[in-house]
């Protein structure tokens, strides 16, 4: 039954990154099978060395400068989807180059094929979330917010399905005109527009965002980026059953390869 799901599914991954090539090769290779195709979007002004894959399909879209929380990421976000949907998939899983699997390939793909008409995009419970974008983008809130009638947040990594990524794209000048200007609109505008959407798509948990978007992060260091992940962090994300995790970063190579042999059975 397994093998017979996988073969009726194909998956995108849609990496957006900017350094760290050790990491991402890393990453690419805990993806690298038949049934997956990989793109990538590397930052502009990033000079860094391109990763290689066995056997999944590499592409490398069209670069532009981003710069965190501005509307150049939503930019980069919409050239992955905009690339990849030419080619139709079950799942679009977008996610950055400082992501790593939890969980060894077949048995992610086996996961989102079980559940293959849901999206996997997490819903923020912070009613406050407005105080951290600043105040010329909050002073655009009522216009979004008589647009769209309810406005909603969280992260802006995300698994996502043909139809909602249909949505997206038929929505994407749009997108860009009423959230570009904003800080960290990424986190604002996949979330709004999907949940105007709700009476077609299902999402898979939108009361928990963690476990709605399949992510492991840690954010117990507060402020506005998450904890780079350790060794000591290991076996909490192996027992958390969640899909990804972020944020993995070179400084700590060894969380790396221990996350690198775990989902690769060593």
């Amino acid at each position: 039954m397994y093998l017979y799901l996988l073969s009726m599914q194909k998956h995108a991954f849609l990496i957006m990154a900017h350094n760290q090539p050790t990491l991402l090769q890393t990453l690419v290779s805990q993806i690298d099978c038949e049934e997956t195709d990989i793109y990538i979007h590397i930052d502009a002004k990033s000079n860094m060395s391109l990763p290689k894959a066995k056997y999944s399909k590499l592409f490398f879209t069209n670069r532009v400068s981003v710069l965190w929380g501005t509307s150049k990421q939503i930019e980069a976000e919409l050239i992955l989807f905009q690339a990849a949907y030419k080619r139709n998939y079950d799942f679009y899983h977008f996610i950055s180059g400082s992501d790593l699997l939890v969980q060894p390939i077949n048995v992610l793909l086996a996961f989102f094929s079980a559940h293959k008409n849901q999206q996997f995009i997490g819903f923020s419970n912070d009613l406050e979330w407005f105080k951290y974008i600043g105040q010329s983008s909050i002073d655009r809130l009522p216009a979004l917010q008589n647009k769209f009638n309810i406005l909603k947040h969280g992260a802006n990594w995300c698994s996502l399905t043909q139809q909602a990524v249909n949505i997206l794209l038929n929505n994407k000048q749009n997108i860009l005109n009423d959230f570009g200007g904003m800080h960290t609109a990424d986190e604002i505008y996949k979330q709004t527009i999907l949940f105007q959407h709700r009476n077609v798509l299902q999402f898979y948990n939108s009361e928990n965002e963690q476990n709605g978007h399949q992510r492991y992060i840690d954010w117990s260091q507060g402020g506005s980026h998450p904890k780079d992940l350790n060794c000591n962090d290991i076996q909490k994300i192996q027992e958390s059953g969640l899909m990804f995790a972020r944020k993995f970063s070179e400084k700590n190579l060894n969380a790396i390869k221990m996350m690198y042999d775990y989902t690769n059975g060593k």
